[in-house]
């Protein structure tokens, strides 16, 4: 808002302000011109001399509680069979979503999830709180957790599709990319009088969840912009191959799962080795990991083909999807023996051992593999 403070020298009269109503909705004597002056009002202020007055202007994009980036122009009747308008220039684009529908959408997403963006604030471009104000965010000054806060946070600003929420969301996710060392994404940004990046949690345990929900946010970003995605990812593919290469090297193959050093997220989760957590997670990252290598890899050939190639050929079409890199293959295997292997040495068996008769209801936090205990034994002895 404007605010504008000063001396009255003489009595003052403010007259005949003029109000515009808001894009969208105007009444049907407004849009045919039958009632001449019915977008103002006509009041006057006498002050005296010598007192101080204040001016108060507050201006906003509409008459609801989100920021509405686009000019309703035409007005647009709010009914099913119509669009919400459109927004002019080069990047024409319309939104088919009736007004009421959006407002449901956005005074939600405004009411929680974007209220922790902090990218409206001066030097807190990219930076994204664990909640809201009241009076202040949870864990203060620091922010950027993908553990998993910020992947809840952001994906369901992703989902609301508007432009300005998706351009907060990108700065947040490249903040923390750019920030990547020898592939692990950091753990949080410390604000304040710290102003830096840890790459351990406040317990000071190292946890995979930031790569993993950086990763499945990124990912989710990307398909939500279309071809801009895969530029996007095409841009970005050496960080988040890093990314997934720095979770890829915690596998063991001879066991079937991952070996990690913490939890998967919540610092009072003790535990580490065999995971249960983190395991259960992998096959669905490693699917994602496998569709990204395949986007990338069928994009390339698209734009490095001649046109008489049969990849561009329509009749087959079918040929050029077929088209899998090798490291998605590998990434697709490694998600069903994982798969397999959680179920097979993470499930807990019953009493008698048995996981068939009887069987077990719930999986094991972890366990480590038996020529580790059989050290850990000789030691003891």
């Amino acid at each position: 808002y404007l605010s504008i403070v000063g001396e009255v020298s003489d009595e003052s009269i403010i007259n005949k302000w003029t109000k515009k109503s808001s894009p969208g909705r105007r009444s049907q004597e407004e849009k045919d011109g039958s009632a001449a002056g019915s977008g103002a009002w006509d009041f006057k202020v006498q002050t005296i001399p010598g007192f101080r007055w204040r001016f108060v202007l507050e201006c906003a994009a509409n008459k609801d509680d989100f920021p509405l980036l686009f000019n309703l122009d035409p007005p647009i009747a709010r009914s099913a069979s119509t669009s919400v308008g459109q927004r002019g220039g080069e990047d024409h684009e319309i939104y088919n979503l009736p007004y009421d529908d959006l407002q449901s959408m956005l005074t939600g997403a405004y009411a929680s999830a974007a209220g922790c963006l902090r990218g409206a604030e001066k030097g807190n471009e990219g930076l994204s709180s664990t909640s809201l104000y009241h009076p202040l965010a949870e864990y203060s000054e620091n922010f950027n957790f993908f553990d998993p806060d910020n992947f809840l946070t952001m994906t369901s600003l992703i989902y609301m599709g508007d432009e300005y929420l998706m351009r907060q969301v990108q700065g947040v996710i490249e903040n923390n990319m750019n920030n990547i060392k020898g592939g692990q994404l950091p753990h949080h940004f410390i604000g304040g009088n710290t102003f830096k990046w840890t790459y351990q949690s406040i317990a000071s345990s190292t946890q995979p969840g930031p790569n993993i929900f950086w990763l499945l946010t990124a990912f989710t970003f990307a398909a939500h912009l279309g071809r801009k995605g895969v530029e996007w990812l095409m841009a970005n593919a050496p960080l988040i191959r890093a990314a997934g290469k720095y979770l890829i090297d915690k596998y063991d193959h001879d066991v079937g799962l991952f070996k990690l050093n913490g939890p998967l997220w919540i610092d009072v989760c003790i535990r580490e080795g065999y995971t249960s957590d983190t395991n259960a997670i992998m096959p669905l990252l490693l699917r994602r990991l496998a569709e990204f290598e395949t986007v990338l890899y069928r994009h390339y050939h698209h734009q490095n083909s001649s046109s008489s190639s049969h990849i561009h050929h329509r009749d087959d079409g079918d040929e050029f999807f077929r088209l899998i890199p090798e490291a998605a293959i590998r990434h697709l295997e490694m998600a069903k023996n994982v798969s397999i292997n959680l179920r097979k040495r993470l499930w807990a068996a019953d009493k008698h051992g048995d996981e068939e008769e009887g069987g077990g209801d719930h999986l094991i936090s972890f366990f480590f593999d038996s020529h580790e205990e059989e050290e850990e034994e000789e030691e003891d002895m």
